[in-house]
């Protein structure tokens, strides 16, 4: 390749592999993109949903790496004779310009110096078996997330261990809130050997959220500021798992699972009022809970919306839609969350 010139390359839709086409180390920074004529680079491009960064696998780790999880960072050398992965969101072509490039320690001190990071905290987790591992898989929040902020999860070579959270990314960046979940999955597993799933950055982190991991086979918590790992022994392929940052403290844990689940209902029969208790879905702990309640010939007596924070039971003293008390005896209720519904008597 000349490099006295540009060199355009054009990017397909999805995953592409690309390389540095010169002899000498470049910035990934330095690549541009055309946008409305004007071709701007990669960091200003990200705020327009464009291409994300880069990829690389690495034989001797036996995993990808991944070398921008902050999104605002866009710090990277491209290498000579190496191959990389990027996501783009459509079909561009990007151009590769013989800039003239200074030293990896002074790229990254003045990288240090003028980057402020978008994200308030974040955590990184990996998971290892044997000889395989994938260390770069990142969730965290920021004031007025945006999709560019997260990361899709490069193609995983054929069987190989792989971590993705719903949506397949490998980076997920939520909006602040009260109760945060994180929904992944580890993929391809072997059943010969146990399993490690480890993070890093749970200090960042204020002290008033509380933590915790929720095996879905095991249904086991796991408090990730007393213990740094969890090891499990797989019995299937795939395993899922949810990721639970709050600071309520009044959500009870074993009251908290993968479907909506009744656990406790008294009196039965209804005399003056109903306690109802039930297993919340992780995945709806941010929804309101829609509970209706009909007589027996199938007419509505009335309907309450529980808002969020919901804590995994509600009080109904049984009386209509205008606050008149009801007669005692059997009714069928409707309690609905998201896509999870109930009825029961």
């Amino acid at each position: 390749v000349d490099s006295s010139g540009v060199f355009p390359l054009f990017l397909q839709q999805g995953w592409n592999q690309i390389a540095n086409p010169f002899g000498y180390e470049i910035l990934w920074d330095q690549v541009k993109i055309s946008i409305a004529q004007d071709k701007v680079n990669i960091e200003d491009a990200l705020r327009q949903d464009k291409p994300q960064g880069l990829w690389e696998w690495d034989p001797s780790l036996s995993c990808y790496l991944y070398y921008n999880p902050d999104p605002a960072d866009q710090f990277a050398i491209m290498r000579p004779w190496h191959g990389y992965w990027v996501y783009a969101a459509r079909a561009e072509t990007i151009y590769f310009y013989p800039e003239p490039f200074f030293s990896l320690e002074k790229a990254e001190e003045n990288n240090q110096l003028n980057k402020k990071s978008i994200l308030e905290w974040k955590i990184q987790l990996a998971v290892k078996q044997n000889n395989q591992q994938d260390l770069f898989n990142y969730l965290g929040i920021a004031k007025n997330a945006q999709a560019t902020y997260n990361l899709f999860n490069p193609p995983a070579p054929f069987n190989h261990l792989d971590l993705v959270f719903t949506g397949n990314l490998a980076q997920d960046i939520k909006n602040p809130a009260p109760t945060l979940v994180w929904h992944f999955t580890i993929k391809n597993q072997s059943s010969d050997y146990p399993v490690t799933i480890f993070w890093q950055g749970i200090e960042s982190i204020p002290s008033n959220y509380n933590i915790n991991l929720y095996d879905s086979l095991t249904q086991n918590w796991i408090d990730l500021r007393k213990t740094a790992k969890y090891i499990y022994q797989p019995k299937v392929s795939e395993r899922h798992f949810y990721l639970l940052i709050t600071t309520q403290n009044r959500l009870p844990l074993d009251q908290l699972g993968t479907k909506l689940e009744i656990l406790q209902q008294s009196p039965h029969p209804l005399t003056e009022a109903i306690t109802i208790k039930f297993k919340l879905p992780l995945n709806s702990l941010n929804s309101p809970l829609i509970f209706e309640v009909f007589n027996l010939w199938g007419e509505k007596i009335t309907t309450q919306t529980f808002p969020p924070p919901l804590t995994g039971s509600l009080h109904w003293k049984a009386t209509d839609q205008k606050g008149q008390p009801i007669a005692p005896g059997c009714y069928l209720y409707h309690l609905k969350l998201n896509q999870y519904e109930i009825l029961n008597k």
